[in-house]
């Protein structure tokens, strides 16, 4: 006889069942817990799905905005003499560093006046009455003040 709680197969003659100890028979009641793994398993699948989901959704909301909201002009750029141009990442302060190591002109602020993907342009202000430099970044590659910089340190300059 089958066991009505977990399934066992018990002998004709048992009044319990030998692998959970719930009574067996023709006349015996369900008991309490009768197939508690179809009605709570499901229920459990149900809510590890759904915080699997909102965990990957907001994982993802997450992502997207430090993509969206990361600066594409911050960081180092060379030029093909070796000139590094430093754009720091809140927008205030910027540095040309010529060849040598030395210490060019010092700029205040720049801002960040058109973005579009693969594009992005905006001003450069030596002091905060000035218009500014236009600087433009096009696939990569900034241009400013009539130089090309690179993210990619020039090979020429790299062996000095």
């Amino acid at each position: 006889m089958r066991c009505q709680n977990c399934g066992a197969d018990n002998s004709d003659g048992y009044k319990y069942c030998i692998n959970c100890g719930q009574p067996v028979g023709a006349g015996a009641p369900p008991a309490a817990g009768a197939n508690w793994t179809e009605k709570i398993l499901p229920k459990r699948k149900r809510a590890l799905a759904v915080s699997i989901a909102v965990s990957v959704v907001l994982l993802a909301v997450i992502i997207l905005v430090l993509v969206l909201n990361a600066n594409p002009v911050a960081g180092r750029w060379y030029a093909e003499d070796g000139t590094q141009l430093i754009m720091l990442q809140n927008g205030k302060g910027m540095t040309v560093t010529d060849a040598s190591g030395e210490a060019g002109r010092i700029h205040f602020m720049y801002a960040v006046g058109y973005r579009e993907p693969g594009y992005v342009e905006g001003q450069i202000y030596e002091t905060a009455d000035e218009d500014g430099a236009w600087f433009y970044l096009l696939d990569g590659a900034l241009e400013f003040d009539g130089e090309y910089y690179s993210r990619q340190k020039p090979a020429a300059a790299a062996k000095q």
